[in-house]
Parts: C-alpha cells; sequence; structure tokens
C-alpha cells in the first residue's frame, strides 16, 4: 500500500476514534448533569435541621361529640336502665310483683290475655291495641321501673293522664325491648311532664301488639312522703 492510501486509512481511522470519543464523553457529561439535577432536587427537599416542623394546630381532645335526641328508647344492656334514672330522693310510691296474685287487683286487662307464672306475668295481645291500666288512686310518681322479659323484642309504651284527662299519645313514652331471652329493668322519667306537687296521675301500659312479653315487677317512685 503507498504512502497515500496509508494516510487516508489512518485518517479514517482517526476520525472514527474521536467520534467514538466525543459520543463517550457526551453520555458521560449527560449522566453528570442528571445526577446533579437529582441532587439539587433532594436538597431542596431536606427541612432545615435547626428549624422547627409545623406540626398545625393540636386536636381537640374530650370534646363529645352530638348525637342527637334518639327518637325511642334503646334497649339497654344487662343491669343497665334504658333512661335517666330515679333522683336519689325518690320513694317507692307502689311496688307490683307480678308473680302476686295480689298484685292483680289493681290492674285490668283490655285486649289481651294473661297467664300469672313463677317467672312472672304473661300477656298475649289478642288485637292490635292490648292496654294494661293501674287502677286505684292516682300516683304522684315521676319515675317508672318496668322489669321484662321480651325473646322477640318489641316495642312497648306507657302513657299517663291528669285527673280529668284522657290517656294521648302527647303524655307517652316508647321503650324499644332487647330481643333477648332472660329479665332487663327499664327506666322511664318523666322529666318535666311529671306530676306537679299535690297531683297524682293514673298509668297505662300497652305491650306490642306483635310480641309475647312477660313482666316480673312495676315500680313507681315519686318524691319521699308524697300523696295524691
Amino acid at each position: 500500500m503507498d504512502r497515500g492510501n496509508l494516510h487516508r486509512v489512518g485518517a479514517v481511522r482517526f476520525s472514527r476514534a474521536r467520534s467514538r470519543a466525543g459520543a463517550i464523553f457526551r453520555s458521560e457529561f449527560t449522566l453528570l448533569v442528571a445526577v446533579a439535577v437529582w441532587a439539587a432536587a433532594i436538597g431542596c427537599q431536606q427541612p432545615d435541621a435547626g428549624a422547627p416542623r409545623a406540626t398545625g394546630a393540636p386536636r381537640a381532645t374530650g370534646v363529645p361529640r352530638a348525637t342527637g335526641a334518639p327518637a325511642a328508647l334503646a334497649a339497654p344492656p344487662d343491669g343497665a336502665t334504658a333512661a335517666q334514672t330515679s333522683s336519689v330522693d325518690d320513694a317507692v310510691v307502689l311496688q307490683l310483683d307480678m308473680t302476686d296474685p295480689e298484685s292483680l287487683d289493681r290492674i285490668k286487662f283490655v285486649n289481651m290475655r294473661h297467664e300469672q307464672t313463677e317467672g312472672g306475668l304473661r300477656v298475649i295481645p289478642l288485637t292490635p291495641d292490648p292496654q294494661i291500666v293501674f287502677g286505684g288512686d292516682p300516683l304522684v310518681a315521676r319515675v317508672v321501673e318496668v322489669e321484662i322479659e321480651s325473646p322477640d323484642g318489641g316495642i312497648v309504651e306507657l302513657f299517663w293522664a291528669a285527673s280529668g284527662q284522657g290517656f294521648a299519645q302527647e303524655r307517652s313514652r316508647q321503650l324499644s325491648l332487647a330481643g333477648r331471652p332472660g329479665f332487663r329493668t327499664y327506666t322511664i322519667d318523666l322529666g318535666e311532664q311529671a306530676p306537679p306537687a299535690g297531683a297524682g296521675y293514673r298509668f297505662r301500659f300497652d305491650p306490642d301488639r306483635d310480641a309475647e312479653i312477660t313482666l316480673r315487677r312495676v315500680v313507681f317512685r315519686g318524691p319521699s312522703g308524697a300523696r295524691p
């Protein structure tokens, strides 16, 4: 090969080598630039070690949530009551043991069948409007406790009326019964509708028309020494 050809071959090889070196340099330079940009971005996100972190306003604790008033009293757990318990000053005005035949002398049964057992008074509705009316003198009672067993659940309602009044929906409270075996005590507090001093109420208890229940005890409580 003459010198001219050698010179041309050498120039081509040198040009190719320079192109490869330039490509490698550009790739490495691009990589270095990318690493530098990434490092700068990470550095911007790190908080100043000496500056306190903002935590915002502390969360309020101990503030009760508003739940609203229930439309009907819910069934309580074992040993609990379904409404506000009676005042410590309240005394027993009348207590009816439904296992005692003499307690039935004060009761009038309307639209129902009843059966007295060792466990209590079992009532079976015969129409959609069963009623247990407590007779005798009006009672100066503002709290009524009823001990009930209702395996099928249901809703019962307590009515009260002053002398000369009839029983009405605006003078009543409902109870939702626990649908489980076993007796539970439910407490109904008349609150602001309690009878005024020197006055008394008549009471009526309406069982659920679709469920059989057993009553074991009914207690009427009022101010100590109060009489109608």
